[in-house]
């Protein structure tokens, strides 16, 4: 195993899950766990994946020793630290190539990943030979003439600045498979020296060597990036790749107005990569029109009268060879995303993301909350990080909102205050049942923060949970 020649209690066998924990840098396309999720969620991994094995980075020391020492009793990880990046890159001893496995076969994971845990405990997802099969196939669908898919529509060659985690499939699929599928030059930023830095991504744009012209972020980085200044940056690109959470309506616009060429993106660990079409008209980045040969359906929540959609994926005959989820979830025939669309009032083929059915809150009153209207509005203002709509089980809705305390000295009630012009804004876009009274919004205690997964998004069970 060359470099990871490493002592370990008995030997590696094909088929057996191992895991990694480490550093943001190439060492990361092997096995992947998240360093960033609950000791408990991590610990769910290994257990469900029957993972006896996790190899780790020096960056990682303290966080595996947590981990080791909340196995069961009875339990057996064997916890080995890999050699240094630079030391991959310059070792002069031989390496010996893995003895070669058997031929590959549609079934047999190549990779585990994991769920973000937006809605609880991370969920393993094997990544199949036939998932990355499918993967690869949708990306080859016919197009209209003149249109180009979002994430297929690059010449070989592209130098593709990835900010997604490496851990998560969209950091793998853009760093890795689209490398392998489509010819793309991967390139990775340096480690961040706190959540939310963006100084990597600058740095990375800067650099001669790298010679970016494309990048994959995730919404939080493009804001940061714009909040520095970087729009003449971005806009010199030939296109700026966003997905993994939903994006301020007025950074996109931002964005757009400066000749950036931005184009939003969907997928999930299950499905994949979904292909969509570049839309001529940029000022419509909100907005998905999926490839009409992908088969994807937008089925119609309860006869929701406000054309509420939720995305469904069918294993139709035709479709199914373009499909990754029916290899990461083959038991199903009809696998529902969560995710919910409304359609485009003149546009037909045109969808935009507005929320997930976890996400619905449901009153005692039985009436349900969608809460995103008020959730991507709020986060905009200067002095919070998020807010968050609850209220599960309760009469009325109400607002829990997490305060950048770096920009704030005053009370928790001065902060309402402050806040309230924004709120009172908010309310009209959001149903009437959702709209938040005054005496209806609670501030995160100083020292405390929103429970986030790795992509930034806010993990509503666990943070509502906690504040109640």
């Amino acid at each position: 195993m060359g470099l990871l020649e490493i002592s370990v209690s008995g030997r590696l066998v094909v088929g057996e899950t191992i895991g990694y924990m480490g550093a943001h840098d190439i060492r990361y396309h092997t096995i992947n766990i998240s360093p960033h999720s609950a000791v408990e969620g991590q610990l769910h991994l290994l257990e469900t994946t029957s993972c006896t094995k996790l190899f780790y980075t020096a960056e990682r020391v303290e966080k595996v020793g947590v981990v080791r020492s909340a196995i069961k009793p009875g339990g057996t990880l064997n916890t080995l630290l890999v050699p240094a990046y630079a030391e991959f890159l310059s070792s002069p001893r031989a390496v010996t190539p893995f003895p070669s496995p058997p031929p590959p076969l549609p079934n047999r994971p190549a990779l585990i990943f994991h769920t973000s845990g937006s809605t609880g405990h991370p969920k393993p997802v094997p990544i199949t030979h036939g998932y990355l099969a499918a993967l690869d196939c949708a990306a080859h669908l016919p197009v209209p003439p003149g249109r180009t898919m979002a994430f297929s529509g690059l010449p070989a060659g592209t130098r593709l600045l990835v900010g997604l985690p490496l851990f998560h499939l969209g950091g793998a699929a853009c760093s890795l498979f689209l490398a392998l599928f489509h010819g793309y030059a991967s390139v990775l930023h340096p480690p961040a020296a706190a959540p939310n830095d963006v100084q990597p991504f600058l740095d990375a744009l800067d650099s001669r060597d790298a010679d970016v012209n494309a990048v994959m972020l995730p919404p939080s980085a493009l804001e940061g990036l714009v909040r520095r200044g970087a729009l003449a940056r971005l806009a010199r690109l030939e296109r700026v790749l966003t997905g993994s959470g939903t994006m301020a309506p007025a950074t996109g616009d931002a964005l757009v107005a400066r000749g950036v060429k931005m184009i939003h993106v969907y997928g999930s660990t299950e499905a994949g990569l979904v292909p969509s079409l570049v839309h001529p008209d940029p000022q419509l980045w909100p907005w998905f029109e999926w490839n009409e040969r992908y088969g994807a359906v937008m089925e119609l929540v309860d006869n929701n009268a406000d054309g509420v959609y939720e995305l469904v994926f069918r294993s139709e005959p035709q479709h199914v060879p373009h499909h990754p989820v029916f290899h990461a979830v083959p038991a199903t025939s009809v696998w529902r995303s969560r995710d919910l669309f409304a359609r485009h009032p003149s546009e037909p083929r045109l969808w935009q993301f507005i929320g997930r059915t976890d996400d619905v809150v449901v009153l005692s009153t039985g009436e349900k909350v969608n809460p995103v209207a008020m959730q991507d509005a709020l986060p905009a203002h200067p002095l919070l990080k998020g807010a968050l709509v609850v209220g599960q089980g309760r009469f009325r809705a109400a607002l829990l909102v997490e305060t950048d305390w770096s920009k704030w000295n005053g009370t928790a009630d001065g902060l309402v205050d402050e806040i309230w012009p924004a709120v009172q804004a908010a309310n009209p876009k959001a149903e009437s049942n959702g709209r938040v009274a005054r005496d209806k919004i609670a501030v995160v205690l100083r020292g405390r923060a929103f429970k986030r997964a790795d992509k930034g998004s806010v993990q509503r069970l666990l943070t509502s949970n906690k504040a109640h």
